[in-house]
């Protein structure tokens, strides 16, 4: 089953956080698998604030636009389960810490089964 798979497919909104050579985006994935709410360095509206498109600063930046937009569209938990390489990365944690400091919760509320 599902138990056994990971990253686990247990949630209904899931953080995804894609670093390439240049940019950082960071989107929140549905169960479904389709794209709920977005936000990247590769747009004009957040990459004319940075000196550059993929430091630390970056990764907080989009941490803090992600979180005000998923606040915006009603969606205050999601789950976020970084590989162990990511977790322990300086721009995730700031990330990360920029989503819960802008008031969305970064586990998901028990699920009650009848």
């Amino acid at each position: 089953g599902w138990a056994t798979v990971w990253p686990n497919r247990e949630f209904w909104h899931r953080l995804r956080v894609v670093k390439t050579q240049h940019h950082v985006e960071a989107f929140v994935e549905h169960l479904n698998g389709q794209v709920v709410v977005s936000a990247s360095t590769r747009e004009w509206a957040i990459k004319k604030h940075l000196y550059s498109t993929r430091n630390v600063v970056a990764c907080e930046s989009i941490g803090r636009v992600l979180a005000q937009r998923c606040l915006e569209a009603g969606i205050n938990f999601m789950v976020y389960q970084p590989t162990p390489w990511e977790a322990s990365s300086d721009s995730i944690k700031r990330l990360q810490n920029a989503m819960t400091e802008s008031g969305v919760m970064l586990r998901e509320p028990r699920r009650i089964y009848e």
